[in-house]
């Protein structure tokens, strides 16, 4: 668990936090504030697979994806980066995301 030391601010954030803002982590900034922190952390091990990043790109165009043809884990991982829920199967994962 990492803390901002802003006291505006005081954010906490978890692994999911870092994982969903790695490029701000990675470069030493509360994503909440913009405050500069020394987070102590390598957050590039964080980044997403290039595979899920251009999807989520893509999600953010509002291009069309076949999301049947994707992996679960790459699903699920779309998921955690766009903050939905990553429980279920695959045909249920692939309805959350052609949902959003």
């Amino acid at each position: 668990m990492l803390k901002c030391p802003n006291n505006n601010c005081c954010r906490e954030f978890n692994d999911s936090d870092v994982k969903s803002h790695w490029k701000k982590f990675n470069a030493n900034v509360c994503y909440v504030c913009g405050t500069q922190v020394d987070w102590g952390i390598d957050a590039s091990k964080y980044k997403p697979a290039p595979v899920v990043e251009k999807v989520v790109e893509e999600v953010k165009e509002d291009e069309d994806i076949d999301w049947a043809s994707c992996k679960v884990s790459q699903l699920k991982e779309a998921l955690e980066i766009l903050g939905l829920s990553t429980k279920g199967k695959k045909t249920a994962l692939v309805k959350r995301l052609e949902n959003n």
